[in-house]
């Protein structure tokens, strides 16, 4: 049992991984091999996985929309009955740092694992990204650089039925 919550790195995930390492236990690391950045880059990974690292920029369901300007915006439009999708999707360019961050509002899709977010800019897929959750306020950051940006699509894709769900055209 943890004495603090400062004590550990927690990685918890629903396939119950659970490893802690204490931070007295990351200084035995040092000068050892393999190097210490061998260990922290499957826990990051594991993390990932798990759903404590967002995959897609952000972490957690409820995620106010950053402070900038909305390019562009749209709804998202079902594709298949049986797998319906609702919500908002607004492009944002971040005051802050100019950064892209696709913005899900009011966000509802079926609970299924491995749906991923698209968006597509100038005709190319530019990211791609699993979603952290099926229901909520979500960002995702897009590292987007070239020509000037015109985002056309968000799409919702479930790779383990081969189709997309929902289609969202940006205005």
């Amino acid at each position: 049992m943890p004495r603090s919550s400062t004590d550990f790195f927690s990685v918890d995930c629903a396939l119950k991984l659970s490893l802690d390492l204490r931070v007295d236990d990351r200084l035995r690391f040092k000068n050892t091999s393999p190097p210490r950045h061998l260990l922290v880059i499957p826990l990051a990974l594991a993390a990932a996985s798990c759903g404590q690292i967002g995959l897609g920029g952000g972490t957690g369901t409820n995620e106010a929309a950053p402070t900038g300007t909305v390019l562009r915006s749209g709804t998202f439009e079902t594709l298949q009955a049986d797998a319906p999708v609702t919500g908002l999707v607004q492009i944002i360019v971040s005051g802050g740092t100019g950064t892209h961050v696709v913005h899900l509002e009011s966000f509802s899709a079926p609970d299924e694992t491995g749906l991923e977010l698209r968006a597509v800019v100038n005709g190319t897929d530019v990211l791609i990204s699993s979603l952290r959750s099926n229901e909520g306020n979500m960002n995702y950051s897009s590292s987007f650089s070239g020509a000037t940006p015109v985002w056309t699509l968000v799409t919702i894709r479930s790779p383990t039925a081969d189709t997309t769900y929902a289609s969202a055209v940006l205005r």
